[in-house]
């Protein structure tokens, strides 16, 4: 069953981002973050566990293609340091067929067909797909919105991972698809973004998918983009 959440002990620091795959209490803690943030796109019919369970705990993550970033820190309002965000990254390898590398794939068609996208010089061996952004819930509210931290949040976020699958898995570019409204909330933290034109949604394959999370998947808001970090994060990357 699904826990209540733990906040972290207090203590001085900067922003921290961490891969917490293989650390099962932050793993948890980002997945139960992830879980809370989709409950509330999806059709009524799942309950947090469901989410949880169908988003968090599948093959990708299960045989180690996605890794899960999390960004840790203070909460300005608390005084306690807790996990700010997470954000999940899809890679492949050979061991697997190339149309299993990037989930984008099994959601989405590209005009003439992925084996002959070259998009902003797309390479599938040398990419990522950010996914699953998730921030606290205090972030995306009242005054700390108001200042602008849930930006601050994003940008650590996505460019501190990328920064990381350069260092640790030599991957060069990065691609996510995301809901317009979160697509100008990541291009306002400063992370350019270019939008991937005459995209096809796989709807028969994904029609049951589709349905559950009907409030995330509403496929005139939505787009894929390839996504350029040229901002520095202002983290420190924890092994």
């Amino acid at each position: 069953m699904v826990q209540p959440r733990r906040k972290f002990h207090s203590q001085e620091s900067p922003f921290i981002l961490k891969d917490v795959t293989n650390d099962p209490f932050l793993l948890y803690q980002a997945n139960l973050m992830v879980a809370e943030t989709y409950r509330g796109f999806t059709d009524n019919t799942l309950d947090l566990e469901d989410v949880y369970i169908e988003l968090c705990i599948n093959d990708n993550h299960q045989q180690g293609y996605a890794r899960t970033i999390a960004l840790l820190g203070t909460n300005p309002l608390t005084g306690l340091q807790q996990m700010l965000g997470c954000i999940r990254i899809m890679m492949g390898d050979d061991s697997r067929p190339a149309s299993e590398h990037l989930e984008v794939k099994r959601i989405l068609d590209v005009e003439g067909g992925w084996d002959n996208f070259i998009f902003e010089g797309f390479n599938e061996k040398k990419a990522i797909e950010f996914g699953r952004l998730s921030i606290a819930y205090e972030f995306t509210i009242g005054a700390l919105k108001e200042q602008g931290l849930h930006l601050r949040v994003i940008r650590n976020l996505v460019a501190g991972a990328f920064q990381l699958a350069k260092e640790q898995f030599h991957k060069d570019q990065a691609w996510a698809i995301m809901r317009d409204h979160v697509a100008r909330a990541v291009e306002q933290s400063g992370i350019k973004l270019i939008r991937v034109p005459d995209i096809m949604f796989k709807m028969e394959q994904n029609e049951e998918f589709f349905r559950r999370y009907q409030r995330y998947w509403v496929l005139k808001k939505i787009g894929f983009y390839k996504v350029v970090p040229e901002v520095n994060p202002d983290v420190i990357i924890e092994n």
